[in-house]
This record gives C-alpha cells, sequence and structure tokens, in this order.
C-alpha cells in the first residue's frame, strides 16, 4: 500500500507538471521567457530539474512518512543500509521518470496531447513491466521438476536489462522489496535521465515557438 501511495503522489506532481509546461506553451509564456533568454537548453534544464526536484521530495516524504509508521505497526527487519540504498534507487527513479515525461510535453508543447501521450506511453511501460516481472520470478524448478516457463541465458539477461532501464521495472522490484542489481539500476536511472535531457535539450532548440 506504501508503494501505491508514493507511486500516486509523484505521478501527480508529474501530471502537475505537465499542466505548467503545456500551460506555459499555451499561454505564450514560453516565447517570452525566450526573449528574456537566448539559452534554450538552459529553461529546459530549469523544467527537468523543477519536475524532478518536486518530484523527489514527494517521494521522499512519503516513503520516510511509510517508514515511520512502519516502524510502529509492522515489524522491522530491514538493515537500514539495505533502505538507505533502495530509497537512493527509488529517487533516482523518480528523477528518471519527471525527465521522461518532461521530455514529452517540452517536445510536443501542449498539455492536452502531452498528458495523453504520456498516460499512454506510462500505460505501456506498466504492462512491459508486469509482463517481464511475471517470467523473472519463474524459479528453475518447480514441484521437483524443471520448470518450463523458466527462462535463461542471454534471454533472461535482456530481460533483466530491460526491466532495469524501465523505470516501472524498477517500481515493480521496489515494491516487492527485491531490486536484483541495485547498481545496475542505478546506471539505468542515469542513462534515461541523461538521453531525456539531451533530446530535449536537442528538439527545443530546433522548435518554432510561435
Amino acid at each position: 500500500m506504501s508503494e501505491l501511495i508514493v507511486y500516486l503522489f509523484t505521478k501527480s506532481v508529474h501530471f502537475n507538471k505537465y499542466n505548467a509546461i503545456g500551460s506555459d506553451f499555451g499561454d505564450g509564456v514560453i516565447r517570452n521567457k525566450l526573449i528574456a533568454t537566448d539559452d534554450r537548453r538552459s529553461l529546459v534544464l530549469t523544467y527537468c530539474i523543477v519536475s524532478s526536484v518536486a518530484s523527489v521530495c514527494c517521494f521522499a516524504l512519503v516513503t520516510l512518512f511509510s517508514a515511520g509508521i512502519g516502524q510502529l505497526v509492522f515489524e522491522n527487519n530491514i538493515r537500514i543500509s539495505i533502505f538507505v540504498e533502495y530509497l537512493f534507487v527509488g529517487m533516482l527513479m523518480t528523477v528518471a521518470f519527471a525527465c521522461l515525461h518532461s521530455m514529452t510535453t517540452i517536445i510536443i508543447g501542449n498539455k492536452t496531447s502531452a498528458v495523453i501521450v504520456s498516460m499512454g506511453s506510462s500505460f505501456c511501460m506498466l504492462l512491459l513491466s508486469m509482463r517481464l516481472n511475471s517470467i523473472l520470478v519463474q524459479d528453475v524448478y518447480k514441484n521437483g521438476t524443471l520448470n518450463p516457463n523458466y527462462v535463461g541465458g542471454i534471454r533472461r539477461v535482456l530481460y533483466l536489462m530491460i526491466q532495469d532501464i524501465n523505470p516501472y521495472g524498477q517500481a515493480a522490484q521496489l515494491s516487492s522489496w527485491n531490486i536484483i542489481n541495485p547498481a545496475r539500476c542505478i546506471v539505468c536511472s542515469l542513462i534515461v535521465i541523461m538521453v531525456s535531457v539531451i533530446i530535449s535539450c536537442v528538439f527545443f532548440v530546433r522548435k518554432d515557438i510561435k
């Protein structure tokens, strides 16, 4: 339940940010900002940073609140080092979410279209995460015999990479409190963040602002 609350809070911040950027395009605020500054890249970075900071704050606050309540209600069998590590992975995952959806909104430039595209892409990533998770949780043996649904070798490595680079894949691992490779998740989140910001800058620099 706590993971669901974190997810809802984080997504609400993201969609609020879509509205802000989309409104800026629709109301001519973007054009006025470009009159004041010629540096479009700094404008993109500002949007991404503000969205990321707001999302991380919501994620951290709700997670810490849930952890505090959990101390009083549930048995605590998690080492503090693991909790801090997973919290850091979750924060970077949230930044990846924010940068991805900010990129979508910056490129599209229309509030309604951006929300539709972002919701559609989020739904697709969620379905992909659920499908891969159902495959990866299969054990080699089932009821004492080889499990025909188990996937190993190169395919398993590929599925793990896709699951880690998909923010929803990381969310699935966090919700089950079982991150297979935290270091790889961190690297994948950093890659998503950098690629999203670079694509946003490239498209926005070339975008015709009317």
